[in-house]
This record gives structure tokens, C-alpha cells and sequence, in this order.
């Protein structure tokens, strides 16, 4: 029997979004510093 794991789901959605035009980023690449600060 084939595991499905979460991080196949994700990968999966995030390919289907690229697919579709959005631009994928990794969230502390996008997030303002100010706010990052907030949760250290």
C-alpha cells in the first residue's frame, strides 16, 4: 500500500498552483522583517 504524507499533498497543491500562474515563495522570504521580529 502506497503512504500518502503531507509533504506529497503540499508539493502537489504547489505544482497545480504554479500550473495556474501563481508564483510560489517561501514565507520568511516574503514576510517583512518587522513582523518576523514579532514572533522570535
Amino acid at each position: 500500500m502506497t503512504r500518502i504524507t503531507e509533504n506529497a499533498i503540499e508539493q502537489t497543491a504547489l505544482e497545480w498552483m504554479e500550473d495556474i500562474g501563481y508564483e510560489i515563495a517561501h514565507g520568511p522570504d516574503i514576510i517583512p522583517a518587522l513582523i518576523l521580529a514579532r514572533f522570535k
